[in-house]
C-alpha cells in the first residue's frame, strides 16, 4: 500500500494538497462562525429576556443594563473557553 502511494503521479499529490487545504480552510471557516456565534448570541438573548422582563413585570431601564452586563460576561466567558480548546488543539497537533 505504501509502494502506491509514493509511485502516485505528481498530479494526484498536488490534488490530495489541495484537499487538505480546502479541509483546513472549512474548518478555520467554522471556528470563526463558531467563535461569531459565541460572542453575539449571549447579549441578544439577555437583552431579548430583559425586555421581556420590562413588559410583564414593568421594571425599569435599569433591568437591561444588567442584562447587557451579564449577556457581555457570557461572551467573555464563550471566548475564553474558546481560547482553551484551540490551545488544545494546537498541543494535540503539535505531538503528531
Amino acid at each position: 500500500m505504501v509502494r502506491i502511494f509514493c509511485a502516485m503521479p505528481e498530479r494526484m499529490k498536488d490534488r490530495m494538497d489541495k484537499h487538505q487545504i480546502l479541509k483546513e480552510c472549512m474548518e478555520n471557516l467554522t471556528l470563526l462562525t463558531q467563535l461569531g456565534a459565541s460572542i453575539a448570541v449571549p447579549p441578544v438573548l439577555c437583552l431579548l429576556a430583559a425586555n421581556w422582563l420590562r413588559g410583564k413585570l414593568g421594571l425599569g431601564l435599569w433591568i437591561m443594563i444588567v442584562a447587557l452586563v451579564l449577556g457581555l460576561g457570557g461572551s467573555a466567558s464563550n471566548v475564553w473557553k474558546f481560547w482553551k480548546q484551540l490551545e488544545k488543539r494546537e498541543e494535540r497537533d503539535t505531538k503528531k
